[in-house]
């Protein structure tokens, strides 16, 4: 039987894996953070070995993963993971085409002080 541990979410910073770590922890499952010290020390490493990951037994993992659910990705990390098209909304991911602002929720550049007329 494989007892290595189980990856059941990957993190841009060590702050939103703690946090991660510490709410399975209180739900009884024991979990740990790899990798940390090593996107820390040289964060463009990040992209070679995965970025910092929380491991749990694989036992645990069904329900891990089910409880993170319920702790939605930072939407930089989904975009980064989802390879958003330029045609999507970055806040909700809906289709913009050639509107000016998000036509589900009202998201544009100039929300963001970058209007993307300006620079073209």
């Amino acid at each position: 039987m494989d007892d290595s541990p189980v990856t059941v979410r990957t993190f841009l910073n060590l702050a939103e894996a703690d946090a991660c770590r510490a709410m399975l922890e209180s739900e009884g499952i024991a979990a740990f953070v790899a990798d940390a010290a090593t996107v820390g020390a040289d964060w463009f490493l990040g992209n070679a070995i995965g970025y910092i990951k929380l491991q749990v037994r694989p036992a645990d993992a069904e329900r891990a993963i089910e409880l993170l659910r319920e702790i939605p990705e930072p939407a930089v990390r989904r975009e980064a993971r989802d390879a958003v098209s330029d045609d999507e909304c970055l806040a909700c991911g809906a289709a913009m085409e050639q509107a000016k602002a998000c036509p589900k929720c009202g998201w544009s550049f100039s929300d963001t002080g970058f209007d993307q007329t300006e620079a073209e």
